[in-house]
């Protein structure tokens, strides 16, 4: 029977061997990492191990697109128009200027920050 100090009591249980895992993790970093070089060695270790990769050896993909979906609240339907194509935004700002809307837009694919004026066709 689960009473609700032996649920407390196994919570606490499950809390604290998360903490001595993450404390002896941190114990074997500060002990490979003696000096800078070692901290940077070690880190890339373990993001290797948990499957990370170095962004310099990844291929760009360049067949992402830009596109702007809005909603047509009058039929009730989403509106997809492509902006841009091969830039891979990784980020977008929204603003209005002049009853305009403007997007400025970090294109990491090909390395680029780009301002676009979104007009009625």
């Amino acid at each position: 029977k689960n009473t609700r100090e032996q649920i407390k009591k196994d919570l606490e249980n499950e809390q604290k061997e998360r903490i001595f895992h993450f404390a002896e993790e941190y114990m074997y970093f500060l002990n490979q990492s003696k000096t800078e070089r070692e901290a940077v060695e070690t880190t890339v270790d373990i993001l290797k191990k948990n499957n990370f990769k170095n962004v310099e050896e990844v291929e760009k993909r360049t067949d992402i697109e830009l596109t702007d979906i809005r909603w047509d609240e009058e039929n009730a339907v989403y509106e997809v128009e492509y902006i841009d194509h091969d830039c891979g935004s990784a980020n977008v700002y929204h603003y209005v200027k002049d009853g305009k809307d403007m997007l400025v837009s970090t294109n990491r694919e090909i390395d680029e920050v780009a301002l676009y004026k979104i007009t009625e066709e």
